[in-house]
């Protein structure tokens, strides 16, 4: 699937406005608040957009738009650590974004989805999240054969396509 939601990226982003939010409401940060100031590598809630979003100067922009995204990605795990009822509301939130994205792909697949495995890439699969994600697909009836997390879908991928090479030699 296309796009940032549900993504590492969008957990960290919620888990980052989530910050903002206290902050401009006045209400005292949450420990996980300032473990994502010091990931982002700021003490002052007021900086933290601009450390978030800054680009990095020496490198050309499409390069400095994935580091700007990695450091906000970065922000994910420290979101998955938390607890309490602020960590769960982000996790919920970008959990029911995977559950969105993932929709028409079920509608299109109709009976076909018990014969079907669903291939999770990217650093959160199998992670507190996830689980939160399948508590959700199971509630909407969504059954599939099977779930499989792959940290590195580009190596995972070579070396199926070497294996099924040489078994068909």
């Amino acid at each position: 699937m296309l796009g940032d939601e549900g993504s590492g990226w969008s957990l960290g982003r919620e888990g980052i406005k989530s910050v903002l939010t206290y902050t401009a409401n006045g209400l005292p940060l949450l420990p996980w608040h300032r473990d994502i100031l010091n990931h982002l590598g700021v003490s002052d809630p007021d900086l933290l957009l601009t450390a978030a979003t800054r680009l990095a100067e020496t490198c050309p922009p499409g390069p400095a738009e994935s580091e700007r995204k990695k450091r906000i990605a970065g922000c994910a795990r420290i979101v998955v650590g938390a607890e309490g009822d602020e960590a769960d509301r982000v996790l919920g939130k970008v959990a029911r974004e995977v559950v969105d994205v993932l929709r028409p792909l079920v509608g299109r697949l109709e009976g076909d989805l018990e014969d079907t495995i669903l291939s999770v890439t990217g650093g959160l699969g199998g992670s507190a999240f996830w689980k939160r994600v399948e508590g959700l697909m199971s509630l909407e009836g969504w059954k599939w054969h099977s779930v499989c997390y792959l940290a590195d879908p580009a190596e995972q991928g070579l070396r199926s396509l070497l294996q099924r090479d040489s078994v068909n030699r």
